[in-house]
């Protein structure tokens, strides 16, 4: 027959599948900064800035880190779940993935591939990601923090310069 009409549930079943898909991407969102969340609580007593002493403490930390970098995500649902942070936890997150940044310049966090775990060491790119979400996220809290806190100006400047290299 010529215009034969689809049956109208196909399309109902066809939204539920999306929309059930697009829940389970913003659950996987808010695991990852709930995961996020975890980490900063049990990094709470660390320093501000970027001045710790290597430590296993701080090994566990980034290693974690890592691996919320790593886990799926959709960059729509992540940045909204990223508004939920304080301030603070976004700055310490943000320290976290300058140092990241700073091992892939350096070339050392290349070295974490030939690791049994490899396939959970983020690429450049997925740090880049989680850093621009962050900013994106608190930007303007950011820049006010900026302008009365030197550590927050200080790790502003270095992203900047990371990012230009």
């Amino acid at each position: 027959r010529k215009g034969k009409q689809p049956k109208p549930t196909a399309g109902k079943e066809k939204d539920k599948g999306s929309k059930a898909a697009e829940a389970a991407r913003e659950r996987e969102a808010r695991q990852n900064v709930e995961a996020a969340r975890w980490l900063l609580a049990f990094a709470g007593d660390l320093p501000a800035g970027d001045a710790w002493a290597p430590s296993p403490k701080l090994l566990a930390i980034e290693t974690l880190f890592l691996l919320v970098v790593c886990a799926p995500r959709n960059d729509v649902f992540l940045l909204r779940a990223l508004r939920a942070l304080s301030s603070s936890e976004c700055i310490l997150l943000l320290t976290l993935t300058k140092r990241l940044l700073l091992l892939y310049h350096s070339g050392t966090l290349g070295e974490f591939r030939g690791a049994p775990w490899h396939s959970r060491v983020p690429t450049l790119a997925q740090v880049v990601d989680w850093t621009a979400l962050l900013l994106d996220a608190h930007a303007s809290d950011l820049m006010l923090r900026a302008a009365s806190q030197p550590t927050v100006a200080t790790l502003m400047r270095d992203l900047h310069a990371l990012s230009r290299r």
